[in-house]
């Protein structure tokens, strides 16, 4: 009786965590699609921007300081999930920046944007110079426009000479891939110089045209990691809680099958014994009434 106790507990325990990670599955079903229309909304702009901003690496390096290639100290943004519970979605991001931290031969300020990342990285034993909490689960572009700020105020006062993002680019619910995204200075674009290279003309000035660009350029390519990580998260945590409510059914089906059998086995014992009983109760009346005929 006891294990037949227990294994309803454990029958009820598991019901109730596949009834929570259902919800779960529910709940970032419905988030991801908002957030798969803000990420695939942000992508052309981004996209465009940067190509612009690549073809002009070639024609003003002397311009603007984004386009100026230096060694130096450098910064590495970790844009993770602020919760857990999503697969091995913020583990793959903090494992491709540790990656990075041991092949850098300059040194490097951690930068984490994310709670899980922060929480990883600090067990990892790395040092991070700055924390910023609930940007991924809430992005929005004034939130990327503080850490356009941060980056450019950094940069152009000398204290980091490149900056890189970790985040992962959304493809589908079953795949997002980790990557490495060289922010600053602004990297030459793939491809034949001579097919990018022509005349062009600036309008008032190359300063002020460059100087708008750049800023925009910043704020995009923030502002779509914060997308493409929140959308990640969301697509990850759909197949982890949909794995989880699955695992959760084949234990409570297995549990079941044992429970009905170990009922059954006990359902026959019982009816053995009332038999036995009563065999022995019918013996013993029937000695009685012999004896007294």
């Amino acid at each position: 009786m006891a294990q037949m106790h227990n294994l309803r507990r454990r029958l009820a325990s598991i019901n109730s965590t596949g009834k929570i990670s259902q919800g779960m599955k529910l709940i970032s079903t419905t988030k991801l699609k908002t957030a798969q229309d803000r990420v695939f909304a942000a992508r052309p702009f981004a996209r465009l921007i940067a190509q612009l901003m690549g073809d002009l690496a070639l024609q003003c390096q002397k311009v603007h300081p984004f386009f100026q290639q230096q060694e130096g100290r450098r910064a590495l943004f970790v844009f993770t999930a602020d919760r857990g519970l999503c697969g091995n979605f913020n583990h793959q991001l903090v494992a491709l920046a540790q990656d990075y931290l041991g092949r850098a031969e300059a040194e490097v300020d951690l930068v984490a944007v994310g709670t899980e990342g922060a929480r990883a990285l600090a067990r990892a034993g790395l040092p991070i110079h700055t924390t910023l909490l609930d940007y991924t689960s809430h992005p929005s572009f004034n939130r990327a426009r503080q850490l356009a700020s941060l980056v450019e105020g950094a940069y152009l006062g000398g204290q980091w000479q490149r900056v890189d993002l970790v985040y992962a680019k959304f493809y589908t619910v079953l795949h997002q891939k980790p990557r490495i995204f060289q922010l600053l200075p602004i990297p030459d674009p793939v491809g034949e110089p001579e097919q990018l290279v022509g005349d062009w003309l600036f309008e008032p000035d190359p300063e002020t045209v460059l100087a708008h660009l750049a800023q925009r350029y910043l704020e995009s390519e923030l502002y779509r990691a914060l997308l493409e990580t929140q959308v990640g998260e969301h697509g990850a945590r759909v197949q982890a809680m949909d794995t989880a409510s699955g695992n959760a059914r084949e234990l409570a089906a297995k549990l079941t099958r044992e429970y009905n059998r170990q009922r059954q086995g006990a359902i026959t014992t019982e009816l053995a014994e009332i038999t036995a009983g009563a065999a022995r109760g019918d013996q013993e009346f029937g000695g009685k009434d012999g004896g007294e005929r």
